[in-house]
């Protein structure tokens, strides 16, 4: 807000050969300027009218990410500390000359890209850990039927065999072995769900057919028992993603279907290739589209 304070950074940032395209003496103009014009890097006076340096960093940051550097009359460790949480990127002394000025900007301008990428890993972090908590609760939902079922045969075998006939005890055993294979479709999820939170995961072109072949492979008895029916396209379109992933996509879509479909379940398996490239796979149940 000092006129002449202003006029000499102007002035040594011109000799340096930078244009200079805005001017503010508040904290809100210099928010207002960072907003409309967009610099490469903003230089904010720590104490100003309406709004001081600290808190503009901190807005600007907030709504329109750039490069600050805080101009102050003094240094204290307290006052470096509030400016680096408020996202400055570097500071400067009164009066500023050309190579603390330069010496500022650089650092600035390589601190704000070492926080933003900093912020663009933190968020696919947060993403990527929100997605795998929502599928290891869909995960450990899914033992939980199972487990009862088998808890309730067991039960029942357990109290009841000696004066059951012999088809109810095969049709017991049968239901237990169903469970027990769904607990074990689980669990290799859950084991997916453990490496997937160890190491980074890679994709790579798939090849759908074997993965909708094994899919099917791991589900045969679910087929068998329902008698279903799935047709499969002649050729797969490629596309990139992390194999034993889709597989499980593919194994629990195909489960719901034969499931929730009619008798006998009618299957169809198909891709189209979108607008833009990006590759579509779908699944039909009786011919409406899942």
């Amino acid at each position: 807000d000092d006129y002449l304070v202003r006029g000499m950074v102007k002035g040594v940032l011109t000799d340096m050969g930078y244009t200079v395209v805005g001017e503010g003496t508040t904290g809100l103009d210099t928010l207002e300027l960072v907003r409309s014009k967009q610099p490469d890097v903003a230089i904010v006076d720590i104490r100003m009218p309406e709004m001081d340096g600290i808190e503009a960093a901190r807005c600007i940051q907030e709504q329109c990410p750039t490069p600050v550097v805080v101009l102050t009359a003094y240094e204290t460790p307290e006052l470096l500390k509030l400016a680096s949480d408020a996202g400055v990127g570097a500071y400067l002394v009164k009066p500023p000359n050309a190579p603390d000025m330069e010496r500022a900007i650089t650092i600035a301008i390589a601190r704000f890209a070492d926080m933003q990428e900093l912020r663009r890993l933190n968020n696919d972090l947060q993403a990527r850990n929100e997605e795998l908590d929502t599928f290891a609760q869909t995960v450990a939902h899914g033992l939980q039927n199972p487990l009862a079922i088998i808890a309730g045969l067991s039960e029942i075998l357990s109290k009841h065999s000696d004066d059951m006939p012999a088809k109810e005890i095969k049709e017991c055993a049968k239901d237990i072995e169903r469970s027990v294979r769904t607990m074990s479709r689980t669990t290799r999820q859950l084991l997916l769900l453990a490496k997937a939170r160890k190491t980074a995961v890679r994709t790579e072109p798939l090849d759908m057919a074997s993965i909708v072949t094994e899919a099917q492979r791991r589900i045969s008895n679910m087929i068998d028992d329902h008698k279903a029916e799935i047709s499969l396209p002649t050729s797969w379109p490629v596309a990139m993603g992390y194999g034993p992933w889709i597989e499980e996509v593919w194994v629990n879509y195909l489960s719901n279907a034969i499931k929730h479909s009619g008798k006998p379940p009618q299957i169809e398996l198909g891709s189209s290739v979108e607008s833009e490239g990006d590759i579509c796979f779908w699944i039909r149940d009786n011919g409406n589209s899942i």
